[in-house]
């Protein structure tokens, strides 16, 4: 489909990599297993989705559509769905041979989203209907409608005379009245006050029994359906006046299988019929159709008349010649595709007599089939079978030690061989009758464990064989059988083979092959004629069944079915005639549906319904726009002004709610005086509320559907709230508007705690009806879009369904703004005050306790359905309940007390279960003395000593004195002490206690009897029963000496090697004695001359035309190049000769031999430098040509913001926590804890004093006092002044003393009479020159770094030094923050959320490509799954976040040039975006371009403005190519002024980049 466009494949599904899995057989037809491509499939929801659900119409094609195979879907299971299997239907024999014949191809496959199971019975039906004789013409077809003629029955009499007969019609069981009248007579309908029906009622039980077409319309709750079941009664308690002959029942239809079930389980309830007697019952009613719901209607369902119905045993004869049918014709399927491999008996017509006889010399056969064999054997005839039968080995045994050799072993069948082949002779002692054998296998148990035992070891062996590495060298039937070689012997060659046994294993496959391959032949035209017949009998069974059906249904009274079972068996009603048909649920059904319906024959058409409600639902809404199929014809005769009658009471919803509906719907409604003596529900204030919020709804692009979460959770909450109310789950219905929200709600109801709550959407609810309704309605956008919400018809029905309360979720606001009907709901609730944004709950054992849910967290304030109190009632155990206040099992019969058990045994020793529990036998242990060993035990208190098994040591000895080692209370048994035993031959054995005369198995010589040899054997054996394992000192006839063992029979074949002379050649070879020379081959070499005309050495045994001819020449290629290569090559060799090529998709040239396909992948080493420095180790296919860049792998040795290195990966956003020791110390203690935890504050007095100044404070906190800048008064060593500053720590050189020390440590101007301060690391530093740097670095105090020493080449961290400690500590503070793990954390959960983003965008545009066909849009749909498997790729890095961001804006912003290119072309604009389509292919392709984030927009506003005039919007969102960039905790830290901390990445100059930050994050 790759001609199509994408806006011509809409209403298709496109399934890729199609391949066929197997052929599957029934007496229904041909079916298909398939196999297709789910990778592109991840987003749908197979479970509550429209994909492939049974009936649907595939088309599969591998040639482009050229040619095209119809299929429909025949099972669905939803498991092998996910796994891309499905099972089809063929649908012609022609297209089952063209899929055997091409069972290898791969195939696209499509499937209409319109239902064909649907439309197709429907659209047959119409196609075979004829206008001239359609009933009702004048007010179907001519609009005349305005006088209705009385039933045509009114002026027949019993012989159908045209006389007039006066309908006389017996209503007393319809009416609960005495009424017997002349329904014609418009004066015996009045005063009939005392009826059970109410006047609107009884208008419409007069309008459907006296005109031949009748409209009843019924709103909400006016019992539509009730009065349907009355008019049915009435018409089947009169059959006899309408139809004397009893020849015609009446049809019922309905629109849905569960409206079916509902209106005959009606009707059966009314008439009183016993439903374990529905075959013999006085009304007979008979359902059509499969998924019934209901126990009693399933007793009336067809299948149950045709099993007790004479009529039918002649098809049931019928269908198991299909079946056996069906079964010959799967075995035709396996053999060719492979699943079952040709036994002996099949390939017996193609082995010559010669062979078969080689092949079975000595061996006689049991006919035996394994269940799991891979073997076909039902051909054996019955003479065969007796034959077979002799011995014990299957058929195919002989076959198979041929082909397999020595390697075949069936050792266990060996074991059982000797015991079968006794029992097999003792029953063939006597004549066996036909059958004997079959029934002697069953009867045999040993017969029928050794053939078990064959058939293991013969599976086992296959099994073992096909997984060997030379098995992969053999093809499955031709490309795929493990025994059908590629290679076969031709007839010639067969032919000269003198004995199969001499063959090698690889010649034995190919004459195996030659057998298989010449018996497949006649299997492919043995196919059609069985498909052909296999249909036929198909079709003759099915013609058989509809001639029983007939009788059947021409006895019956009652036939209903769904439209579209009338379709599906129009055979049946074209053959019954209904004279009356009745519709229920018509205002619903298209009229298509109910035409299909009418016949000649058909009188009376009645039609109940409300087209106010649901309407018809077309697949197109093209056609339901244009053609108003949406309207039925229950709506065009109303609106055709035919007379009607409308039912005006309703029964169902309490008045409250009832106002929503009338009158804005329905202007004359009326309640009944029923539904004002409803309870109001309980728990709650109010029995209706609607709950107004603003939560936003989210769209599901598979479903094409919508759900709202957080309204999900608020509907689960109250349903739950209702369920502890003691509501039970079958008074409550959750509805939703969308299937999108069924999902979301589903998933938040687990069975366990609302099994019995029916969830279902709006549409599959009309026509019920519960008594507490919660309606979720999800939309809540800011779009203003509220889609179907604001159509009339679901209005209705959504705010209709129920009794006793009803609660409404969704954003008024919005739905008042799109529909003025919900204006007019929403005023109506408003003035009763029954809408807002918080539900008010109240506490029904204290009731002045409410709650006012807002939120669904506040439904924790009713934790069991009461208020917070708790319940503390005295239960009967005597502990207090330990709920809640709970309206629920008030009376505590159904609590569980999970306190602990108060009561006791009889030795008061307390029970260890729960309260709710039944008390467990006691099992504390008691002291006490075992009567049989008067052992003291402790044996459970509940357990009586007698039967306590003791479990002390047994103290029993045996006669030797050996203790017995076991417990008390096992057997004492054998003693198996190992002792020294001296035998009656003189040896000594060790052997266990109770062995009396152990064998003696010490080995010593003795003389064979036999032979006179001497050997050595154990003792106990007896020379005559051990064989001789000296070497025989035979001569063999040949003179050789027998290589065997003297106790074993002479070899039959020499074995020694010898020179012979060939007989053919006459050239000596080495062969074995015993060798056919004539199958020998000779390998001396010898000059052979070629075709070629070269002269090579080659064996002797080789054939002219198998020598390579390794002769150098010359060859000459179609390229034109020439090389030096072997005469045998010039045929198969590609050109070698080194050419540059390059790839298209990159232009990287590589030399390869001109014949050298280039490879899939480009591996030229990617140049780019990456964000972190280093070059990227990727290829140029690895990089995807320099957009999506491989993670760097160097390690570097980073400095973490503690300043300790550590070894990390050098991609990645976070950094690890540090566990060295930390470094920080103070003058009194060094800290202990590792460098990620907070040192541990010293509270000892601050050490820095001095003679000027001295700190009050702590050693952790911040010194109070000035530094003191006066020279150091001490002296050193040495007696020379120190050069530090007083309160310093003094330094450790002397200035004077050793110069050339202190000139290496002092990194200052050296001045006489400059005061100097050493640092930790040595160096020593001018105190006037150190401030000034220290001000220098700290003077950007927002960026976070520990402070180091200035000196050249030393990084030494300054941890201590009392001058600087403000410092110092205040750096550290801020080290100590960005330490904490939750940067890290939060780096980590904000590239998921980053992630997350990117693939919703990117999963946005594959579903909007995902059925378009065309070059561009195919390159861009690559492109996503590329960028989506980056993406989902686990490594995070600096530059993988930018490579994400600049594909993912280059391929949204391409994806809508396309868009706007198609549309151009398509509408032939004159407007061209080819620079804009070339930009973008091109941009970053090994560029090192970077698409900023405000480029992008830049390109995106353009873009758009030509969307918006061109399709008039824009297919692509901002969202598309703006991301909110994750958090990155590896780099630059930063403090803003507001306190905040964050990082930058370090990326080096001249690169730019989205991620570096201009200003804090938190701050914006």
């Amino acid at each position: 489909c790759d001609g199509l466009k994408s806006n011509e494949i809409s209403d298709i599904r496109v399934y890729h990599n199609v391949t066929f899995l197997g052929c599957q057989v029934d007496q229904n037809g041909v079916f298909m297993q398939l196999k297709f491509d789910v990778t592109r499939l991840k987003n749908v929801h197979w479970e509550h989705g429209k994909r492939l659900i049974f009936g649907s119409l595939l088309c599969l094609s591998n040639d482009r559509f050229k040619s095209i195979i119809f299929t429909t879907v025949y099972e669905r299971k939803v498991e092998d769905l996910k796994k891309g299997k499905l099972v089809v239907k063929i649908e012609s024999e022609e297209s089952v041979l063209k899929l055997m014949d091409k069972r290898r191809a791969v195939y696209t496959m499509i499937e209409s989203q319109a239902h064909y199971e649907t439309y197709f019975h429907i659209l047959r039906s119409l196609q075979n209907a004829e206008a001239s004789i359609m009933p009702f013409k004048q007010y179907l077809i001519d609009s005349d409608c305005k006088n209705i003629e009385p039933p045509v029955h009114f002026g027949m009499d019993s012989h159908n005379l045209v006389k007039y007969m006066p309908p006389v019609y017996d209503l007393q069981k319809t009416l609960g009245v005495n009424a017997v009248f002349n329904i014609s007579d418009e004066n015996k309908w009045e005063n009939r006050g005392d009826a059970s029906l109410d006047q609107s009622q009884l208008e419409a039980l007069k309008l459907a029994l006296t005109k031949e077409i009748s409209v009843i319309q019924g709103p909400p709750g006016t019992g539509k359906t009730y009065i349907g079941k009355k008019i049915v009664e009435a018409l089947l308690v009169n059959k006899t006046v309408w139809d004397p002959t009893n020849s015609s029942p009446i049809l019922v239809v309905c629109y849905t299988n569960h409206a079916l079930d509902q209106f005959l389980e009606g009707i059966i309830e009314m008439l009183g019929c016993d439903p374990s007697e529905a075959v013999s019952a006085r009304y007979k009613i008979i359902r059509i159709g499969g998924r019934c719901s209901s126990e009693i209607v399933s007793k009336f369902n067809i299948h149950h008349f045709r099993n007790k119905s004479d009529d039918h045993k002649q098809y049931y004869r019928a269908k198991r010649v299909v079946i056996k049918e069906a079964k010959k014709l799967s075995e035709l399927f396996s053999i060719i595709e492979g699943r079952k491999l040709p036994s002996l008996n099949k390939l017996r017509p193609f082995i010559s007599p010669l062979h078969y006889e080689q092949l079975t010399e000595g061996v006689r056969f049991l006919n035996y089939r394994s269940p799991h064999c891979t073997y076909d054997d039902d051909d054996i005839s019955e003479d065969e079978d007796e034959e077979y039968e002799a011995v014990g080995v299957s058929p195919n045994y002989a076959l198979m030690k041929w082909l397999f050799g020595e390697d075949f072993k069936m050792q266990r069948a060996a074991d059982h061989s000797g015991m079968a082949t006794q029992q097999l002779k003792g029953k063939n002692k006597h004549k066996e009758t036909p059958g004997a054998s079959k029934q002697r296998k069953t009867d045999n148990p040993h017969a029928a464990g050794f053939i078990d035992t064959m058939e293991e070891a013969e599976d086992e062996f296959v099994k073992r064989f096909l997984d060997t590495d030379e098995a992969s060298h053999f093809n499955f039937d031709q490309k795929h059988h493990g025994l059908i070689t590629s290679t076969t012997y031709n007839t010639n060659r067969v032919g000269k083979i003198a004995n199969i046994h001499k063959l090698t294993f690889h010649q034995r496959k190919q004459l195996y092959s030659y057998w298989a391959l010449e018996y497949s032949k006649t299997v492919r035209d043995q196919l059609q004629t069985c498909i052909v017949k296999h249909m036929e009998g198909s079709a003759v069974c099915n013609e058989i069944c509809r001639d029983a059906d007939q009788q059947l249904f021409e006895l019956a009274h009652l036939i209903g079915m769904t439209t579209t079972g009338a379709a599906k068996h129009q055979h049946i009603i074209q053959r019954v005639k209904p004279k009356i048909v009745v519709v229920e649920e018509a205002a619903e059904v298209m009229e298509c549906c109910i035409v299909s319906c009418l016949t000649a024959a058909t009188q009376q058409l009645i039609l109940i319904g409300d087209h106010k409600q649901l309407r018809p639902n077309p697949n197109e809404y093209y056609l339901a726009c244009n053609y108003n199929l949406d309207v039925s014809m229950f709506e065009r005769l109303i609106k055709a002004g035919i007379p009607h009658a409308t039912l005006e009471i309703q029964h169902r919803m309490r008045p409250e709610i009832a106002g929503l509906v009338c009158p804005s719907i329905y202007p004359t409604l009326q309640n009944h005086e029923s539904v004002t003596k409803y309870e109001d529900v309980r728990g709650i204030t109010t029995s209706m509320y609607f709950f107004d919020h603003q939560y936003p709804e989210a769209e599901i692009n598979d479903l094409k559907s919508h759900s709202n979460v957080k309204e999900a959770k608020l509907v689960v909450a109250l349903c739950e709230y209702f369920l502890k109310q003691d509501y039970s789950p079958s008074q409550i219905t959750v509805l939703t508007t969308y299937t999108g929200q069924l999902l979301a709600l589903k998933s938040l109801m687990p069975k366990n705690k609302f099994e019995g709550v029916r969830v279902t959407v709006v549409d599959n609810f009309q026509g019920e009806e519960n008594d507490i309704i919660i309606l979720s309605l999800v939309r809540s956008n800011k779009n203003e879009n509220v889609g179907f919400l604001k159509t009339d018809n679901r209005i209705c029905v959504a705010l209709s369904r129920a009794k006793k309360g009803f609660f409404c979720f969704g954003n008024f606001s919005l739905l008042r703004k799109c529909s003025k009907l919900w204006d007019k709901i929403v005023t109506y609730v408003e003035k009763l005050g029954k809408i807002g944004s918080g539900l008010e709950l109240y506490c029904c054992t204290h009731p002045h306790k409410k709650v006012v849910i807002s939120k669904c967290d506040d439904f924790s304030k009713v934790p069991d359905g009461g208020c917070e109190q708790k319940c503390n009632a005295r239960l009967d155990c005597g502990h207090n309940c330990a709920l809640h206040c709970h309206p629920k099992d008030p009376k505590h019969q159904e609590y569980l007390c999970k306190k602990p058990c108060l009561k006791t045994c009889h030795r008061e020793h307390p029970c260890v279960a729960l309260c709710h529990e039944t008390c467990p036998q006691c099992i504390v242990p008691m002291p006490r003395i075992i009567p049989r060993c008067q052992h003291l035990q402790p044996v459970p208190c509940h357990m009586s000593p007698q039967k306590f098994q003791c479990k002390a040591a047994c103290e029993s000895k045996c006669p030797q004195g050996h203790e017995c080692g076991k417990l008390c209370y096992e057997p004492c048994g054998i003693c198996k002490v190992i002792v020294t035993k001296r035998l009656s031959c003189g040896h000594t054995v060790e052997a266990a206690c109770y062995m009396e005369s152990p064998k003696c198995e010490e080995k010593v010589q003795k003389v064979h009897p036999r032979c006179g040899h001497e050997q050595v054997i154990p003792c106990c054996v007896d020379p005559n029963d051990h064989p001789c394992e000296m070497p025989c000192e035979k001569q063999l006839a040949c003179g050789h000496q027998c290589t065997n063992k003297c106790g074993s029979a002479c070899v039959k074949y020499c074995s020694v090697t010898v020179k012979k002379a060939h007989p053919i050649c006459g050239h000596r070879i080495s062969v074995q004695c015993s060798a056919d020379l004539l199958l020998a081959k000779c390998h001396n070499k010898v000059k052979k001359t070629l075709p070629c005309k070269h002269v090579v050495t080659a064996k002797c045994c080789d054939s002219e035309s198998d020598v390579v001819c390794t002769a150098k020449v010359t060859i000459t290629k179609d390229c034109g190049h020439k090389f030096e290569g072997m005469c045998s090559h010039q045929g198969i060799t590609e050109c070698m000769v080194l050419v540059n090529k390059a790839f298209a998709n990159c232009g990287h040239v590589v030399k390869l031999p001109c014949g050298t396909d280039l490879p899939k992948h480009c591996n030229e080493k990617c140049t780019t430098t990456l964000l972190c420095g280093h070059s990227c180790p990727g290829t140029c296919s690895e990089c995807h040509q320099g957009r999506m860049h491989r993670s760097c792998s160097q390690l570097m040795k980073n400095p973490l913001p503690c300043g300790h290195k550590l070894s990390i990966p050098c991609a990645g956003i976070s950094i690890p926590v540090c566990k060295d020791p930390c470094k920080k110390r103070c003058s009194h203690q060094l800290c202990t804890n590792s460098c990620s935890d907070n040192c541990l504050p010293c509270f000892k007095p601050c050490a820095w004093k001095c003679p000027h100044h001295k700190c009050s404070r702590k050693c952790h906190e911040v010194c109070d006092r000035p530094p003191c800048n006066q020279r150091c008064p001490k002296h050193l060593r040495c007696g020379h002044y120190c050069i530090g500053v007083c309160g310093e720590p003094c330094p450790n050189v002397c200035k004077l003393c050793n110069e050339k020390k202190f000139s290496g440590l002092c990194k200052s101007k050296q001045k006489d009479g400059n005061k100097y301060i050493q640092l930790e690391c040595g160096h020593l530093f001018e105190v006037d020159d150190f401030n000034r740097w220290l001000a220098k670095v700290t003077e950007r105090n927002e960026v976070i770094k520990l402070i180091r020493c200035p000196a050249k080449h030393c990084e030494e961290i300054i941890q201590r030094s009392f001058r600087f400690n403000y410092i110092i500590k205040d750096v550290q503070k801020h080290v100590v923050q960005i330490q904490n793990p939750k940067y890290s954390d939060e780096a980590e959960t904000s590239y998921k959320a980053f992630q997350q983003s990117v693939l919703k965008s990117i999963n946005n545009l594959i579903h909007q490509l995902e059925n378009a066909s065309d070059k561009d849009s195919c390159e861009v749909m690559e492109f996503l799954m590329q960028l989506k498997k980056f993406v989902e790729s686990d490594n995070c890095s600096v530059q993988k976040i930018q490579d994400i961001l600049c594909e993912q804006r280059r391929l949204a912003l391409l994806f809508l040039v396309i868009q706007l290119q198609k549309t151009v072309a398509k509408n032939r604009l004159p407007r061209d975006f080819s620079e804009y389509k070339t930009l973008f292919d091109d941009y970053g392709k090994y560029k090192g371009q970077t698409l900023m984030e405000k480029e992008a927009m830049e390109y995106f506003d353009i873009l758009q403005k030509e969307a918006v005039n061109i399709l008039g919007y824009c297919p692509t969102e901002p969202e598309d190519v703006v991301f909110k960039k994750p958090n990155i905790a590896r780099g630059v830290w930063i403090r803003c002024h507001k306190g905040h901390y964050y990082c930058n990445p370090r990326i080096p100059k001249g690169y730019s980049s989205d991620l570096k930050l201009d200003s804090c994050p938190y701050c914006v």
